[in-house]
């Protein structure tokens, strides 16, 4: 009897040893887990932040860094990040003072889960009035980027929701700015204006939810 008590007694603490070892390896594979899908995060947020497409919507939509030309006076590039579709508009003014509106639209792979694809959905060119661009300047103008640039909570839209302006102007500056929720009110509605232009209905619906 004795010895069987002692048998059991070894099993136990061997047992407990197994499943100390087993607990700890989980907690490390959590941690390491929970790592990467933080660094992921910033990695997105910096990207984003920087008002700059990433590289694999880039490729598939044909965009290139902007830039004022021979052609080009005035560039604008507007992309707006709504449910896993991204939406993207560029307004160029032409040497001509002509204006003219680009329109692209994709579907993009979640940046954590891996799911949907890289896929062109849209792509249209219009001319628009000029007092369009003369519009969209006069809210930029107004706005008050102190105030625009503070935010509230950045991880508010991990599933989308993100204005970024990309611009060029006439005497080669460029400008960029982010904004996440709405949370720079001014900001969005400036460029809610512009997408408002494009006589697309899954976009429209998205810009009033």
């Amino acid at each position: 009897m004795r010895t069987i008590a002692l048998i059991a007694l070894f099993l136990l603490l061997v047992s407990g040893l197994w499943l100390g070892q087993y607990a700890g390896t989980l907690r490390r594979e959590i941690r390491l887990q929970s790592d990467s899908l933080a660094a992921i995060r910033q990695r997105d947020l910096a990207q984003q932040s920087r008002g700059r497409l990433s590289a694999p919507a880039a490729a598939l939509l044909g965009e290139a860094p902007l830039q004022v030309d021979s052609l080009l006076r005035e560039v604008h590039r507007i992309s707006a990040d709504y449910f896993n579709t991204l939406y993207l508009v560029r307004l160029e003014l032409g040497r001509d003072s002509t204006l003219r509106l680009i329109f692209k639209k994709c579907t993009v792979q979640h940046p954590l889960t891996g799911e949907g694809k890289y896929e062109v959905l849209a792509h249209t060119e219009r001319v628009l009035d000029a007092s369009v661009l003369q519009s969209f300047r006069t809210q930029l103008t107004g706005i008050d980027f102190l105030n625009a640039a503070q935010s509230d909570d950045v991880f508010c839209c991990f599933g989308g929701g993100t204005l970024s302006l990309e611009s060029v102007l006439p005497s080669g500056k460029r400008l960029w700015f982010s904004t996440y929720c709405r949370q720079s009110e001014q900001f969005a509605e400036a460029c809610e204006y512009v997408l408002r232009q494009v006589p697309d209905p899954t976009l429209q619906a998205a810009l009033k939810r």
